[in-house]
């Protein structure tokens, strides 16, 4: 299906077309190299799993376009109180003709702890 839909992009609007680069940075494939690595990072030690709200933000400027993807992830653990939960959010910087990406930024803006979660443990999430 996926090809399907790329094939029509490519096919209306152009392979070099500003609307199909951002498209294609919209997808999730594009970044599923950093997720892996952020999951083998943190998953090892603190096995999470999704949360559900996964965001795409577009931002437009005169310079450059920016495209964060934002997801929400949660720590596996059946006592509510113990879970820790999080957003990462992975943000490409493109220059304005969106031909070169100019940044990565793979950031963790949101952590909240549970209240039964022992020292130790927090010490080690932060």
């Amino acid at each position: 299906m996926a090809r399907e839909i790329s094939n029509l992009v490519n096919t209306f609007l152009g392979k070099e077309s500003k609307i199909t680069k951002v498209l294609k940075a919209c997808n999730q494939a594009i970044i599923a190299p950093a997720v892996i690595e952020l999951t083998m990072k943190i998953c090892a030690k603190l096995p999470f799993r999704d949360a559900g709200g996964w965001r795409v933000t577009i931002n437009k400027t005169p310079e450059s376009v920016e495209i964060t993807h934002c997801k929400n992830q949660k720590q596996r653990s059946p006592n509510k109180e113990e879970e820790f939960s999080f957003t990462w959010s992975l943000t490409m910087s493109f220059d304005h003709s969106l031909d070169s990406i100019t940044n990565i930024l793979l950031q963790v803006p949101a952590l909240e702890i549970g209240s039964a979660v022992e020292q130790a443990k927090k010490d080690e999430i932060n």
